[in-house]
């Protein structure tokens, strides 16, 4: 009696793309039955985010559907996600995400899953549609507050973030947030201190030295246990060496922090805390700030007692500016 036994494909890259090919054709008429519908309902219908891509063999974008007979065809066939991938190229990994509706857990536990995977494989952690699909995980996760799992990919993809100024940019502002308002004490092994410590490096590199100065003021003045003023001075003088346009969004973002409301749907204490922090500054340094800039100091009590909306900051900061630049 003649047996025969199906043996896993072995030859070149071609070989795979071909017998990929074959797999997912043979699954896709079973998947449109078996698993569309709730996919559909799950990521599409309720506009979650959704992960629309794995390029594998130039298939093209073929959505849940694609990435769904993608994984079963490559467990049955390959046995190894890795190495197919290390065999072809990703093409494109965009991760959508509802900003304003939030995404659920589940969404959120396979981003993180798929980045870790993919960061395991740095061929393809290298490439420019990783780090385009990072920046736009990293911009919801900061939106939505997910502070570990931002944690765990800036340890996974800290090379690829410092190198890029718009993922340096988003967690600039993720932990230039975290810690000015943190109520707890900063540590020698404090990993959001550190993470901004080297976001804080890169930023000339990336034209963001403003955006880092800015948090870097906030934070040395919430860790001070008295008046700074000769250090508060030089920071606000550091900002003047700045070109007028990156000393306009130093006092900006500044000023951007008076209100809560401004940066967050949600009032939370952190959020409270940097605002109290940032309006306090401008209560205690108001004469100081007045004399940098040569403006009146009763604009800067004002915005000490009452917040300036984020639609008004930047023609106060620009006023400041212009102010400054007049002697």
């Amino acid at each position: 009696m003649n047996t025969h036994v199906e043996q896993t494909p072995v030859g070149t890259p071609n070989d795979w793309r071909e017998e990929i090919r074959k797999v997912i054709a043979i699954q896709i008429p079973d998947l449109v039955e078996q698993s569309v519908a709730k996919e559909e309902e799950r990521r599409f219908r309720q506009l979650k985010w959704v992960v629309a891509f794995i390029g594998l063999v130039g298939l093209g974008t073929i959505g849940t559907l694609g990435n769904l007979a993608i994984d079963k065809a490559v467990d049955a066939k390959a046995g190894n996600i890795r190495e197919t991938l290390e065999l072809t190229k990703i093409n494109s990994l965009a991760l959508k995400i509802n900003l304003s509706k939030g995404f659920s857990p589940d969404d959120r536990d396979d981003a993180v899953a798929l980045l870790s995977r993919i960061a395991e494989i740095p061929a393809v952690k290298r490439s420019t549609e990783v780090r385009s699909a990072l920046g736009d995980v990293l911009r919801s996760f900061a939106g939505a507050g997910l502070s570990a799992e931002i944690d765990k990919l800036f340890k996974e993809y800290e090379d690829e973030i410092l190198a890029n100024g718009l993922s340096t940019e988003i967690l600039l502002h993720h932990y230039g947030q975290r810690i000015v308002g943190r109520s707890t004490t900063p540590t020698l092994e404090d990993f959001p201190l550190k993470a901004f410590e080297k976001l804080e490096s890169v930023a000339p590199g990336h034209n963001l030295r403003e955006l880092a100065l800015a948090y870097r003021l906030l934070y040395d003045v919430s860790i001070a246990d008295k008046r700074i003023d000769d250090h508060v001075r030089q920071l606000l003088r550091d900002s003047m060496d700045l070109s007028e346009s990156d000393t306009a969004r130093f006092l900006q973002e500044i000023l951007i922090r008076t209100r809560g409301e401004n940066w967050q749907t949600e009032s939370t204490p952190e959020g409270k805390r940097l605002e109290t922090i940032t309006r306090d500054f401008f209560k205690d340094y108001k004469n100081l700030i007045a004399d940098v800039y040569h403006t009146d100091v009763n604009s800067i009590t004002e915005v000490s007692e009452k917040g300036i909306d984020e639609g008004d900051a930047p023609a106060f900061a620009k006023k400041l500016v212009a102010d400054g630049h007049k002697l």
